[in-house]
């Protein structure tokens, strides 16, 4: 029964220290979004926009305008 317990603690600290041991992945340089990018996120935000008040207006009273 010790020996199984001191085999299982030997075990245990292996796997500590090799987890120790790894290395953390490289960083990476984040990348600038392009204005053309950031146009592209806007026209799409404001398609959502247009989209939920025409909704809204189809259906007076039973829809609300909310973001």
């Amino acid at each position: 029964m010790g020996d199984q317990l001191v085999v299982m603690l030997d075990k245990l600290k292996s796997k500590m220290i090799k987890s120790a041991k790894k290395k953390k992945p490289k960083e990476y340089a984040r990348l600038q979004k392009s204005t053309s990018v950031r146009m592209e996120i806007k026209s799409v935000k404001a398609r959502q926009i247009i989209t939920r008040t025409l909704k809204a207006a189809d259906q007076p009273g039973k829809i609300s305008i909310s973001s």
